[in-house]
């Protein structure tokens, strides 16, 4: 199966920090946060081709990442000066991205052209937490990870 299979079968849109994404799930419970309510959570699937990337990016709860099909999928998460690197696929199937670190992806490998992930966040997402990084909040020596 390939990646424009997923898109047309999933209906896929594109996603602002890159790749294809479809909302499958929104909790109806509330949950009060300093930023507001928000939904208690929130799911989606989550697609990136070969030569697409998920930029540096941070929002303002966990992120729990599940693999499902393709290649293996590099996150990429800034823990201090340092980038900790999980690679999902079917040697290690889910990861959860702490709330307010800095975190990019990108194929690991590339016998597929893609990765289809579901990504469930708690308290659920919602754009006003979602901030996309400036050069200066990555430290150069990571920049070059998630660039094309």
């Amino acid at each position: 199966m390939s990646a424009q299979y997923w898109i047309n079968k999933l209906n896929l849109e594109r996603h602002p920090e890159g790749g294809w994404y479809k909302r499958v799930h929104t909790s109806e419970k509330i949950q009060p946060t300093d930023r507001g309510d928000r939904n208690q959570f929130t799911s989606i699937y989550y697609l990136l081709e070969q030569g697409d990337y998920s930029a540096w990016h941070r929002i303002q709860s966990e992120e729990l990442w599940a693999w499902h099909a393709g290649d293996t999928l590099a996150v990429h998460t800034l823990v201090g000066d340092s980038v900790a690197t999980i690679e999902l696929g079917a040697d290690c199937l889910q990861h959860t991205v702490p709330a307010k670190h800095w975190f990019a992806s990108q194929l690991a490998s590339k016998e597929h052209g893609f990765c289809l992930v579901s990504c469930v966040v708690s308290p659920g997402f919602d754009f006003a937490d979602f901030e996309m990084a400036q050069d200066s909040d990555i430290p150069a020596a990571w920049q070059h990870l998630v660039r094309a």
